[in-house]
């Protein structure tokens, strides 16, 4: 790591961060510098090199302002440091960050970050913030807009993080972020580091699928899990096999979704995460619901409340499951819960008028036309809901007991394309 270490490119990257922490101006620099304005803008842009006696100049000028700093110069502590971004690495491709965060955290808060390993010492913290599950995205874009590091291990870490920026979380964003996370793999491809490369696939195989890109993440899925398989991240592959399952859903392969999450279950006392569980069983009780095995969903959604489940779409199966079986008493329960609580997102506001709809039915309100007639004009924005066929049940039980057979057979066409076209 020694060898590789570029002291030119480092003196006027570390000076423009020096600045930006004292708050001194461009100008007021260069001049203290007797160097030209552009010509220190140039050393901060890593377009022109700075010397080491130049260095020492922006050095001696910062003890002016502060009599306290100190500049650490023994390049052997860049070993060290190394040895830490590589080792939070690991952990954070086998999830263990239990084993390393308090020594972490401990080197961090000891060191002075003021030495070679000025740059490094930034990572550790972003490392820090990561395994504590706290906001970092500033300091990871301006690790990465430093342009500091050349090492293809640690582009690829930093083109990783860039790419899993809660900022591109939506679905325009997401040829972004897979560009970063490509970038990432190929950089990888020159670190030879297996962990890390199922790591970053595994990142673009989660991106893929809250993107509904299902085709694009199911074809990676395979060299992720060697990679992870390879590096022994048996953690990991947990997560990607949770992936998986909910591909099979996006594929509509329910049977094999079922067989995925019931198999995660049982290996499911490697991972001491509550969000983890809560997710096998909203899938297991939304596929088990999909396949008409009623008693099978509810447990598992109850299963899902009980471990603090925050899936509104819970309730859809809690209600209509107890519907379908008859215990009227029990879906009117279901309803009343979920309509006390309160709807932010629009989709929670889409499942409420469901339960609705429901409820009308159940109670011979006069207003489920009207509630009907809504759910229909927003059916189509809330695909990802997968409410037709409830919904089309619902609308076909309902129009066959006041005896409208035209109402009941174009309800029962729709049920029908959407099962073979859409489902």
């Amino acid at each position: 790591m020694i060898l590789k270490f570029n002291f030119d490119n480092f003196y006027g990257l570390y000076t423009k961060q020096l600045r930006k922490f004292y708050e001194i101006k461009q100008i007021e620099m260069a001049n203290a510098l007797h160097v030209s304005r552009s010509a220190l803008s140039k050393m901060e842009s890593n377009s022109q090199e700075m010397d080491a006696a130049l260095f020492d100049s922006v050095l001696s000028f910062i003890k002016t302002i502060d009599s306290n700093f100190v500049f650490l110069k023994d390049p052997s502590i860049l070993k060290e440091y190394d040895k830490w971004v590589r080792d939070c690495a690991y952990h954070f491709v086998h999830l263990t960050a239990e084993n390393i965060l308090g020594p972490l955290k401990e080197f961090v808060e000891r060191t002075n970050p003021h030495s070679f390993a000025f740059f490094h010492h930034q990572l550790l913290a972003v490392y820090v913030a990561k395994f504590e599950n706290r906001k970092c995205e500033e300091e990871v874009t301006q690790l990465y807009e430093g342009n500091f590091f050349e090492d293809p291990f640690y582009q690829a870490v930093l083109n990783d993080f860039m790419g899993m920026r809660p900022s591109l979380s939506d679905g325009r964003s997401l040829d972004e972020a897979i560009q970063y996370l490509r970038s990432a793999q190929n950089y990888c491809s020159m670190a030879f580091d297996p962990g890390l490369s199922g790591l970053i696939l595994y990142h673009q195989i989660y991106r893929f699928v809250n993107g509904s890109r299902t085709i694009e993440a199911y074809e990676i899925i395979e060299r992720c899990e060697n990679a992870l398989q390879r590096a022994g991240a048996y953690r990991r592959m947990l997560y990607v096999a949770l992936n998986k399952g909910i591909l099979f859903i996006q594929m509509h392969l329910y049977p094999k979704a079922i067989a995925t999450f019931e198999e995660l279950l049982r290996s499911s006392q490697q991972i001491n995460e509550p969000d983890f569980i809560q997710t096998i069983y909203d899938n297991l009780a939304w596929c088990c619901f999909l396949q008409d095995q009623d008693e099978k969903a509810l447990r598992y959604a109850r299963l899902a409340r009980k471990a603090g489940s925050r899936f509104p779409d819970i309730y859809i199966v809690l209600a209509f499951s107890s519907y379908r079986l008859k215990r009227q008493s029990d879906c009117l329960g279901f309803i009343s819960m979920y309509l006390k609580k309160t709807q932010g997102s629009p989709r929670e506001k889409f499942i409420a008028s469901f339960l609705q709809l429901l409820r009308f039915h159940l109670t011979g309100n006069s207003r489920f036309d009207k509630k009907q007639h809504q759910i229909e004009q927003q059916l189509q924005n809330f695909k990802s809901v997968q409410l037709e066929i409830p919904f089309y049940t619902l609308l076909i039980q309902h129009y066959s007991e006041q005896g409208r057979s035209d109402c009941v057979i174009a309800y029962q066409a729709k049920l029908i394309h959407y099962l073979k076209f859409d489902f």
